[in-house]
């Protein structure tokens, strides 16, 4: 490289930017002309391969899809327990609606006669049966209105049902 060269190459800032001392040329080169320079012969201090370059760019994103496929793993089994957790609550639900209509038969059988003893007295020892409490019974002649309610993994469930003789019946 001859002296004006070396100036332009100075201004460029390329110098500075440190291609100077990654690029030069080998001994002896600088003796020849430059059209008989080749780019085979300019030495390269820091290779670059490809692998190198995954290397240093994906350094922090290493590990990355076994934490995402984590996080998915995780979410899938939050959900999947809140969604049988859910449908374990609907289940009960149905479970107190038919301690319910059973108090609340047993009640009415009561009230009409057809079994001894006392309405609402009836109506508690079936909620029992079936792990339910009654909150509240009432009897109007022969129609029992009975109200029961069941706590699972602290949320109350609560169902009411009415039982009597069919309308119109002549008893």
């Amino acid at each position: 490289m001859n002296a004006s060269g070396a100036a332009a190459f100075a201004e460029s800032g390329a110098a500075e930017s440190g291609i100077a001392e990654r690029c030069r040329p080998e001994p002896g080169i600088a003796e020849r002309g430059i059209a008989e320079l080749r780019p085979a012969e300019w030495a390269v201090t820091e290779p670059r391969s490809a692998e190198r370059a995954v290397t240093e760019t994906g350094a922090a994103e290493r590990g990355a899809g076994s934490a995402l496929a984590l996080a998915v793993l995780a979410a899938t089994v939050l959900l999947t327990t809140l969604v049988v957790s859910t449908l374990a609550l609907l289940a009960v639900g149905r479970s107190v609606a038919n301690a319910a209509d059973a108090a609340a038969l047993a009640a009415a059988d009561t009230a009409s006669g057809a079994i001894a003893g006392y309405p609402c007295a009836a109506a508690e020892a079936v909620a029992t049966l079936n792990e339910t409490a009654v909150t509240h019974c009432s009897v109007a002649g022969l129609i029992a209105s009975v109200s029961v309610q069941r706590r699972v993994n602290g949320v109350d469930i609560a169902a009411s049902a009415r039982a009597g003789p069919p309308t119109g019946s002549a008893r």
